[in-house]
């Protein structure tokens, strides 16, 4: 089954098993990486330190003192293995991009980490690549996009109203909203934006009070931290902690400084035995991201001047369909009876947010093989422990958006994916060199 061994330095043997990439070889792999962990963990092989498993290679690392490469190899030579060991391997399935077949991958250990997940696709193929449909918000350059197009459409249409439709409620609405407001302002165009969610008071200004003095936290100091020993009373002392701050003049942007300033969600959760850190990350950590989400203040202050002024729109909605209607787009939508509307737009932006691991399987297929590999979805993410390590399924490891409750500490998403990916990369580690 191996094509060659080579020496590899003094003390490390090099496994070729072809020069191809695909499952077979792949899966010859793991299984000799598999087979020789065991007989070395049963001490049935002497003096192996090391096992390096790639696509399609094996470096064996060894004890010169203990062995040598000619006693190995002979080893190797000799080895037979009938049952592929495919019981201690993990395989994922991926969707074959272009004509590249990428099929499956077996390995010991799998870090799943593919950034964040698309939004929903509500358009339909004839009006998906309609010039003034934004499907995705999120990337560089997109308010820039989305205010050239303004302007297009202003010359095109004259004075006539711009219907502006925004699909959902998330940072993508507010972010534009400073600069929509200037050029409405400076070209005078008569315009109505609309928004498919009630939601949209509930983002705050990041901005502290004027008291020149530090919150001090009451409820939430270092010394009473060891007290709170459930992710209710975490909840309700944050609770406490702004009412208390309220009545000193102070708001509620100071308390939330102090509280990521100081890592209290972090020391917290540290005290809380698994059922409390399971249900922190599965409710109270959503409850605590409801009542705490800050934005810069000209963003809230553009938000209201919209609003008060009638251009800014919000309707509890479900978007159903977007379609092309002569030379607009044609929002279809439920409202909360039901009742079906529909909305003719001149521009149509989906802030909806990425998709939940619940709704991903169409998107990346790789979601159905997790499901398949025991993996439990609760509030649209997988179950994982600590480590982000599947909890149902060992060496399985989602240390990004997929796993629920990736950011419990509230920081920014970067950050908590480098950190998570720090902790799934030592538990990784501890796998492969512990043998």
């Amino acid at each position: 089954m191996i094509k060659n061994i080579s020496n590899l330095g003094d003390s490390a043997i090099y496994c070729d098993f072809g020069k191809e990439v695909d499952e077979k070889i792949n899966l010859k792999v793991i299984s000799y990486f598999n087979y020789l962990k065991k007989l070395v963990r049963e001490n049935k092989i002497e003096g192996i330190t090391n096992l390096t498993p790639s696509y399609n290679k094996l470096i064996i690392s060894f004890d010169l003192s203990i062995t040598n490469f000619k006693k190995i190899k002979k080893i190797l030579e000799i080895l037979k293995i009938t049952n592929n060991n495919q019981q201690d391997s993990k395989k994922i399935n991926f969707k074959n991009i272009g004509n590249f077949k990428i099929g499956s991958i077996y390995s010991i250990t799998q870090c799943v980490s593919l950034g964040l997940p698309p939004p929903k696709e509500l358009a339909t193929e004839r009006s998906r690549d309609h010039a003034n449909y934004i499907r995705d918000f999120y990337y560089s350059g997109a308010t820039a996009n989305l205010i050239n197009k303004v302007i297009s459409i202003k010359k095109k249409h004259g004075k006539k109203k711009i219907i502006i439709y925004f699909i959902g409620y998330k940072a993508g609405l507010l972010e534009p909203l400073p600069e929509l407001k200037n050029i409405i302002k400076k070209y005078k165009i008569s315009t109505e934006i609309i928004c498919s969610s009630s939601d949209l008071l509930g983002i705050q200004k990041a901005q502290g009070s004027l008291n020149k003095k530090v919150y001090k936290l009451n409820k939430l100091n270092i010394k009473k931290l060891a007290r709170i020993k459930s992710a209710k009373k975490l909840f309700s002392s944050i609770l406490a902690e702004f009412e208390i701050a309220k009545n000193e003049g102070y708001k509620k942007y100071d308390v939330w400084t102090e509280i990521l300033n100081n890592e209290i969600l972090n020391k917290c959760i540290k005290n809380f035995n698994n059922t409390e850190k399971n249900l922190y990350k599965n409710i109270i950590v959503h409850k605590i991201r409801a009542i705490t989400r800050f934005t810069y203040p000209v963003t809230i202050e553009a938000r209201d001047e919209l609003i008060s002024s009638g251009i800014l729109k919000a309707k509890k909605e479900t978007v159903k369909n977007v379609d092309k209607f002569k030379n607009k787009l044609l929002v279809l939508v439920n409202d909360i009876y039901k009742v079906q509307k529909k909305y003719f737009c001149d521009l149509v932006v989906n802030v909806s947010g990425p998709l939940s691991a619940l709704k991903l399987k169409n998107e990346w297929p790789v979601i159905d093989s997790i499901k398949k590999n025991n993996g439990k979805i609760i509030d649209g993410g997988f179950v994982v422990n600590d480590n982000f390590e599947l909890i149902n399924n060992k060496n399985i490891y989602l240390p990004g958006y997929l796993a629920n409750g990736f950011n419990p500490a509230r920081k920014t998403i970067i950050k908590a994916i480098l950190e998570n990916s720090h902790k799934t990369g030592q538990s990784i580690a501890k796998t492969l060199y512990n043998i």
